[in-house]
């Protein structure tokens, strides 16, 4: 806590707060939520060496911030995660962290680090460890983000947006094709036209969860 009395009465009171919020909009989402036990001890403990070499010089070693790069447990954090997903925190920390350079850190290091965040926060560990890998980007919950819009609004973020590293690294034609790859994964049918690489085009084809007549 970083005040005295009253105030560390009130962050106590508003990380109890954010605390049940996370769990309660994780919960209506269905499957696991943090308070399931979906790590291991033994995984957080690994993942605090890591986090202490690659993360604390910015974040600190209490993950507290340093008041650049943001605290990393504490109500703020809670909040700003509250609802989301353990597998979004970790895609955040995959694609751009650390800033310098993501790929100086491995996935295997960065989802042990975010066992680690897990347990700093308070929340409980499990008999499974974490997973490595981004499940999201197929799926029911990956459907349920995309569902009513458009491929080529998602063509559009990948387009604008991916690699953070540097954007122009990966051609608009590539981009096209990662967007195919990821329909083809999400289950849905190829046909006999490619997809076009241009935004107002594939604006056209809106994403749709359940198949035609269901």
């Amino acid at each position: 806590m970083r005040f005295q009395v009253v105030a560390a009465l009130i962050a106590a009171l508003w990380t109890a707060s954010a605390l049940s919020a996370m769990q309660a909009g994780q919960a209506k989402a269905g499957g696991s939520t943090t308070w399931s036990g979906v790590y291991t001890e033994e995984q957080a403990k690994v993942g605090k060496t890591a986090y202490v070499k690659h993360c604390s010089e910015c974040h600190g070693e209490e993950l507290g911030g340093d008041g650049f790069a943001p605290a990393l447990k504490g109500p703020e954090f809670l909040s700003n995660w509250s609802g989301l997903t353990v597998g979004e925190l970790f895609d955040r920390i995959r694609i751009s962290m650390p800033p310098t350079n993501p790929n100086d850190v491995t996935p295997k290091e960065k989802v042990e680090i975010v066992a680690y965040l897990l347990k700093e926060g308070g929340f409980p560990a499990g008999t499974t460890d974490l997973p490595a890998t981004v499940d999201a980007l197929k799926g029911p919950e990956f459907l349920s983000n995309w569902s009513g819009l458009t491929v080529g609004e998602l063509f559009d973020r990948i387009r604008i947006s991916m690699p953070p590293t540097n954007p122009n690294d990966v051609t608009p034609k590539q981009k096209v094709e990662i967007v195919a790859y990821l329909l083809k994964e999400g289950g849905f049918p190829a046909g006999t036209t490619d997809l076009p690489a241009t935004v107002e085009a594939l604006k056209a084809i809106k994403f749709e969860s359940n198949k035609p007549g269901r």
